[in-house]
């Protein structure tokens, strides 16, 4: 009799925990890339803060956090140091990748850019639209040089020219709308 009085308990203990758990919060899951990251004494989210696309040569790319690890020429288009961000006014996004061969030469096809084709930029829940209004060839002795409207906000692509390797290939796009 004992025993048929423990598989009761038991049972209705099982039952217990199902009910209760069933109940838990199980919604803030976290994968790796979300983990936080000491990076110089910054925290660092390790996930994408927005990302570039470009519809006319197909190029979709996450942008890391300007302290991120991910943040790297070497693997990734980098925004850089100076850079500001989309919703920053008369500011400039700066961005850098390499072109060449190799698997992270995502700036390979910015050669094919003409005035007008669109750059976008999503950013805090928004796309920020900008259009090429520059296209230029700028000495590589590792400083760029940006002609822009500073009364504009923009958007600098650079990248090694494939057609002389003693050059940048610079693009300057200028906000036209945000969605």
């Amino acid at each position: 009799m004992l025993s048929i009085v423990n598989k009761v308990i038991y049972i209705l203990f099982v039952f217990y925990l199902i009910v209760n758990l069933s109940f838990v919060n199980l919604s803030k899951a976290y994968t790796l890339s979300d983990i936080e990251f000491v990076n110089d004494g910054n925290k660092v989210l390790e996930k994408p803060i927005m990302s570039l696309i470009i519809p006319k040569i197909n190029l979709y790319n996450d942008i890391y956090d300007k302290n991120s690890t991910k943040n790297n020429i070497d693997n990734n288009v980098q925004i850089m140091k100076e850079s500001n961000m989309p919703n920053e006014s008369n500011g400039n996004v700066v961005l850098g990748g390499h072109s060449g061969s190799g698997s992270v030469a995502y700036f390979n096809d910015l050669v094919y850019l003409s005035i007008g084709d669109k750059i976008i930029l999503e950013y805090l829940d928004k796309k920020y639209i900008y259009v090429v209004s520059n296209i230029y060839n700028d000495y590589k002795d590792g400083k760029i040089s940006i002609k822009r409207n500073l009364n504009d906000t923009t958007v600098t692509l650079f990248t090694c020219s494939l057609l002389n390797k003693n050059n940048y290939l610079v693009i300057i796009g200028t906000l036209m709308s945000i969605a």
